[in-house]
């Protein structure tokens, strides 16, 4: 199972990056520049750091950051997955079930987030907008999940969630 590193420190963007892409590598997800496997289910995971460079930006300047988002083929994914890491103090998960029209946000404190998702709602529609797609009119859902009993193993729930949600019969972590 995972743990976080030692008691009080918790899991930083690159390890979590680093966990994100070798569990991508291996089941064929897109990931960063990397696009999908053919062979694999049209998945694609954002970096750590897509939220706050890309989403969270005015718009004029997301705009111009779009270009970089071209390889992602919205058309064809099943979901575009983001580690969401909220003011440098907690992290949670972002699904885009882009064949749904569904953003699922999970956080292991229970918040709902609905500024996040409709953030990520917002930018999505630009991308699809810039890819000549049709703009969807994303709905959100806000699940529960385990619940974290300690202000330092988000970033353990948060992949434990992310593997989860795109594996069936994966279990999650309990504390």
């Amino acid at each position: 199972g995972l743990t976080s590193l030692s008691s009080r420190i918790w899991l930083r963007d690159d390890i979590i990056w680093h966990i994100l892409t070798q569990w991508a590598r291996r089941q064929g997800y897109g990931y960063g520049t990397t696009r999908p496997s053919p062979h694999a289910r049209a998945i694609w995971i954002g970096d750590t750091f897509t939220y706050g460079t890309d989403i969270q930006i005015p718009s004029r300047a997301r705009r111009e950051r779009i270009p970089r988002l071209q390889g992602i083929d919205l058309a064809n994914l099943e979901a575009l997955v983001l580690p969401v890491n909220l003011d440098n103090a907690h992290w949670i998960t972002v699904v885009a079930w882009i064949r749904k029209g569904q953003i699922q946000i999970i956080d292991s404190l229970g918040g709902e987030h609905s500024r996040i998702a409709r953030k990520v709602s917002k930018w999505l529609q630009e991308i699809q907008a810039a890819q000549g797609l049709p703009v969807t009119r994303w709905r959100m859902e806000y699940s529960a999940t385990s619940r974290q009993r300690n202000g330092v193993d988000c970033g353990v729930f948060m992949i434990s969630d992310i593997l989860s949600v795109l594996e069936p019969g994966q279990k999650r972590m309990a504390q």
